[in-house]
């Protein structure tokens, strides 16, 4: 059977309980874990312009990963360095509506920096058929199929 994942568009969690504001993001719950079992669940920002995983640096930290070494990457206004790792990765709630990629490529920032965590297309693009869908929708939403 495949699977089917939907996730609403949501409010930032620092805007959610602003009446002013109206806009929204492709945000999916997520879990990190680290070999010992230690997770961390949180809303990452799903940016399919982004090749892979980024993480904050408190994140890597909390979650003790391993530091696989500094690389240059840039973005849409900035370029910086970012440390290599490896984290275990899941997508969705706990139960049938979530799938474990396992351990996966991520990098992390050098400086604590106040950024959302960002899923690239590295490794869900590679699993999943993403749709997001925003025509003629009153409220927009994602869709995550495995063929």
């Amino acid at each position: 059977m495949a699977l089917r994942l939907v996730f609403p568009y949501k409010k930032p969690p620092g805007l959610r309980k602003s009446p002013t504001s109206e806009r929204l993001y492709p945000l999916i719950p997520v879990v990190f874990y680290n070999s010992n079992s230690f997770s961390i669940k949180v809303e990452a920002l799903l940016d399919s312009g982004a090749d892979g995983i980024l993480l904050p640096r408190g994140f890597a930290e909390e979650l003790g990963l391993q530091d696989g070494g500094t690389i240059t990457t840039s973005g849409v206004l900035s370029e910086g360095r970012v440390h290599r790792t490896q984290v275990g990765f899941k997508v969705g709630a706990i139960g049938p509506k979530s799938y474990d990629f396992g351990v996966v490529n991520a990098v992390y920032t050098s400086t604590e920096r106040d950024i959302p965590v960002l899923i690239g297309r590295d490794p869900l693009f590679k699993k999943f058929r993403v749709i997001f869908e925003e025509l003629q929708r009153e409220r927009p939403r994602i869709v995550l199929e495995m063929p």
